[in-house]
């Protein structure tokens, strides 16, 4: 057998990596000095010894080179340039600087450029210099590193935080990256501790590395064959490069029809044109130029056998006694796919002096072992003579670690001694991003609000490696936090030690604000009741108010709970008077910290949300200057207040005896007539435009408008009363901005196919209690057009009918009818918003200028026609977007000028309010 490459990292196709793993890997080392080169000796032995990697040279430096019997490098700056563009990897023995120097000029591209390493002459520290993830680098670094002993100096974050590159792991794999750009962002969501989505459509060994997910993300990872799929809203698609073109051709045959033949054979087997990494033919065809000039352009590995070779392979085969006369085998095409290594999938296609097989590998794709790669060189050893009796697997510790309220000044020394410690921190967005500030470097595990019980599993499963885990909360761990819910999970199990770790809690770090409310007897109660019945918190205040103990009030308010505070002060006012002694703190060692003195009457009116914190004084509690202080008795003081004898409440009355859900009357979290209620409408749709010109021109409420584009933000008339956002909001701002506005409402006036951000604004809602209204349009009926489910479903539709296309899908959905229409750039017209992004979409994907309108929509059913009959349109596909988005117009247009109609479907059928109802609702209970 014998190989032609077409390009060391996948020739000339854009965006894509190197074809199918090719172990080993090619390496030249070179060294400087006599100790130099005796050490590059020894490196060298033992990355051949590994069987990853293959010596090319070895080469030093003058005297040394003779010395030593190695070949003589001669200019470092000439060895470099001659040996960059034919290895898969440098290692420079000696100065980095060295290396930097003679490197520097031929960097090009890090999806080519071969991986480079630095290691001192006494092997004590190994550096990647270049190419650390897709050349290898990293790893290679640390392979250089346990043959010496050393270190590997790995700087990569990612790396660095025990995450997984997904361009080192696609390389190591041999999968073809198809979006770069893509790629760089998911590393950079990894480090921030957002979610990213993982599919794949062939099967993966191993545990799914920390920071995947499987099922819904906006930004996900799909390992495929078929660049076409995308199960995430921003796909990055890691193909599985397989797939093996077997050829037989007579000589002279036209490049042309070479590969009109081959991409007939592929359409024929089901298997895409970018899943191919290889082409296999006899050994006589080695330099046939339409061959060669089609693995060049195609960037695909040219691979050879003989006669002798192709004949020795079994199976059944289509046979020609020409062939077997004219090349000394019966059979070209199948036996050289198959000679490659697979299964057929296509038979043997003819045609024009042109035979194709396809073949597919089936090549294993694997994650990596969990935990950080070791960059030490002596405690990754497995030479046969190292010891491997480590004795019994280390016994996980998961640390439960209270954070205190916020500042660093509050974290205790035990706290951040079992966070130094660990291997990995897990905890909620928001506590996590307070750990990094901290611990920079620390490898973190981060997930949203509402997955506490997938967090304490995450961090239970990683401590069961043998790993030192610290799952973090705000305050203590075992008020209100993780440290019962870990113990829970962690019940039976022998492999994990869990240990809480206490911290300040809001009680006690709120009340050092205030002064010493807490210093007798006091209870602490949570109003919030997502978890909690809410006849048993009614109960546990009814005992707590009438036991005159000092109350202190954790999640007090939000927008679902807007009147929760109002309603438990009523309650205590049955036991203690107005007078009482109270007092609120804010944002407790955060930025933004407030502290304030009041008595219970002025409690009850008072706006707090769930950043805040409530205490209720009791009988003795009273004002020393200023301060909040319950006396302790130490100065036979009494300073009580007269108790006031009142009945118990019936602790088992209804729900709307207290805490009343605020969807039963009006939610009005107003304090006091001379402010206005605020409404919070995210929107970018007509109805959300149409809502805010109704509350406005009400004059009943501030709005804050949110869209998710500049454009969409300007179409929204401001004023006193309105302010618009134009611009994206990513989960944690949507959250951060309905948490401190104070809305009475939420509104969600999104498009029907903006899932994501739909979804992102009901969980923070949801989480945060706020009330929400979802506006929804209205349906769209069966009728006389093809139904798609998603944009790639429509363009399958579309390439399989005739004439020009009109896409007034939006631009975010062309990408998939480029990668799924057949003369996509000539056939295809796109109608999209006058914006710059919308435009930027359509620039890369091949359209002329003359094929792209630009206009705000809706449009009328004349406008429509006129434009179908301008540009000469056959087929029209629109989303099911309803009326107010125009759908019926373009319905009818194409109805009337007898197109075909591609519709595409909504991703779910969602319950919620027409426009008009939402209207009814926000004026009965919402708004002034």
């Amino acid at each position: 057998m014998a190989r032609v490459e077409a390009g060391r990292a996948g020739g000339a196709v854009a965006g894509v990596g190197a074809p199918g793993r090719r172990e080993p890997r090619q390496v030249s080392l070179v060294a400087f000095t006599g100790a130099g080169a005796e050490l590059a000796r020894r490196v060298a032995a033992a990355l051949e010894a590994g069987g990853r990697w293959r010596v090319a040279e070895l080469a030093a430096g003058g005297r040394a080179a003779e010395a030593r019997g190695l070949a003589p490098a001669g200019p470092v700056g000439a060895w470099a340039r001659r040996r960059f563009s034919a290895d898969d990897a440098l290692v420079f023995v000696g100065a980095a600087g060295i290396a930097v120097r003679a490197v520097a000029p031929l960097v090009a591209d890090k999806r080519r450029d071969p991986a480079v390493v630095s290691v001192d002459e006494r092997g004590s520290v190994a550096v990647p210099l270049l190419s650390g993830h897709v050349g290898g680098a990293n790893d290679l670094a640390r392979e250089v590193a346990r043959a010496t002993g050393g270190v590997a100096a790995v700087s990569t974050a990612t790396d660095v935080r025990g995450l997984l590159a997904v361009d080192a792991w696609a390389a190591e794999q041999g999968l073809g990256v198809l979006e770069w750009d893509l790629a760089k962002e998911v590393s950079a969501r990894l480090l921030a501790g957002e979610p990213v989505g993982f599919a794949s459509d062939v099967p993966v060994a191993g545990e799914l590395p920390a920071g995947f997910v499987r099922g819904e993300a906006e930004v996900g990872v799909c390992v495929t064959r078929d660049p076409a799929r995308s199960p995430f809203a921003r796909t990055l698609h890691l193909l599985v490069r397989d797939v093996t073109v077997g050829v037989g051709c007579r000589r002279g045959t036209d490049e042309g029809d070479l590969a009109g033949a081959v991409d007939a054979a592929l359409a024929a087997s089901g298997a895409s044109g970018a899943a191919v990494w290889r082409l296999a033919t006899i050994d006589l065809k080695a330099e046939e130029p339409a061959v060669v000039a089609l693995c060049a352009h195609r960037g695909w590995e040219l691979t050879t056998f003989s006669a002798a070779e192709l004949a020795a392979v079994p199976g059944e085969f289509s046979s020609s006694d020409f062939v077997l006369r004219t090349v000394g085998v019966d059979n070209v095409c199948e036996r050289a796919a198959l000679a490659a290594g697979g299964r057929l999938v296509s038979p043997k296609r003819a045609g024009g002096g042109v035979t194709v097989a396809v073949a597919v590998a089936d090549a294993p794709v694997s994650f990596p072992a969990a935990g950080p790669v070791p960059d030490r060189g002596e405690a990754a050893t497995s030479d046969a003579g190292a010891s491997t009796a480590a004795g019994p697997a280390r016994r996980g510790v998961l640390s439960v670690v209270g954070l205190g309220p916020g500042a660093a000044d509050d974290l205790t020394q035990r706290a951040r001694r079992a966070i130094a410690e660990a291997d990995l921190v897990v905890g909620y967005t928001v506590y996590v991003d307070l750990v990094r500030e901290a611990f920079p470097g620390k490898r973190t595990l981060a997930t949203p609000m509402r997955r506490e019980v997938e967090r304490c599993e995450a961090a239970l499963e990683e401590a069961a490696r043998g790993q030192r885990v610290a799952m973090v909360c705000s305050g203590d761990p075992g008020v209100f936090g993780m440290a019962g819910l870990c113990l829970e999970l962690a019940e039976g199990r022998d492999d994990v030690e869990v240990e809480v770790v206490p911290g300040v809690t809001a009680a006690t770090g709120g009340a050092a604000l205030l002064g010493a409310p807490l210093m007798c007897d006091f209870a602490v109660i949570s109003l919030s009741d997502l978890l909690t019945p809410i006849e048993r918190i009614r109960a546990r205040l009814v005992a707590a108010a009438s036991s005159d103990m000092v109350i202190c009030l954790y999640n007090p308010s939000s927008r679902k709970r807007a009147d929760y505070l109002r309603r438990a002060c009523d309650l205590v006012l049955g036991y203690r008077p107005p007078e009482t002694v109270c007092g609120i703190v804010r944002n407790v060692g955060r930025e933004g910290e407030t502290s304030e003195v009041l008595t219970l009457g002025e409690l009850r009116d008072r706006r707090v949300d769930m950043f805040s914190t409530v205490f209720v004084g009791c009988s003795t509690t009273r004002v020393v200057d200023g301060r909040m202080v319950t006396p302790r008795g130490y100065l036979g003081r009494s300073g009580a207040a007269a108790e006031k004898d009142a009945p118990v409440a019936d602790a088992a009355g209804e729900k709307d005896a207290l805490l009343a859900s605020p969807a039963a009357e009006k939610g009005t979290p107003v304090a006091g007539a001379a402010h206005l209620p605020r409404v919070l409408v995210f929107g970018g749709t007509t109805e959300g435009r149409e809502l805010v010109e109704w509350l406005a021109g009400r004059g009943g409420a501030d709005v804050v408008y949110c869209s998710a584009t500049p454009y969409g933000g300007t179409l929204v008339r401001e004023g006193p009363h309105v302010r618009a956002i134009g611009r994206p909001l990513p989960e944690q701002e949507i959250e951060g901005l309905i948490a401190e506005g104070g809305f009475a409402c939420v509104v969600d006036a999104t498009h029907p196919f903006a899932t994501s951000i739909s979804a992102s604004v009901r969980e923070a809602a949801g989480a945060l209690g706020a009330p929400l209204v979802r506006v929804v349009r209205e349906g769209v009926p069966e009728g006389p057009w093809r139904l798609a489910a998603d944009a790639d479903e429509a363009a399958r539709i579309v390439d399989g009918l005739p004439g020009r296309v009109l896409l007034t899908t939006g631009s975010k959905e062309l990408a998939s009818f480029a990668r799924g229409v057949r003369d996509f750039a000539a056939r295809a017209y796109v109608r999209v918003l006058p914006v710059a992004a919308s435009l930027e979409r359509t620039s890369g994907l091949g359209l002329a200028a003359s094929h792209v309108v630009a206009m705000q929509g809706p449009f009328s059913e004349a406008l429509n026609r006129a434009l179908i009959r301008e540009l000469g349109i056959g087929v029209v596909v629109t989303k099911a977007s309803g009326a107010s988005g125009g759908f019926w117009e373009k319905v009818r247009a194409a109805r009337a000028e007898g197109c075909e109609l591609v519709v595409i479907d909504r991703p779910t059928n969602e319950e919620g309010l027409g426009l008009a109802e939402a209207e009814r609702l926000l004026a009965e209970r919402f708004v002034v």
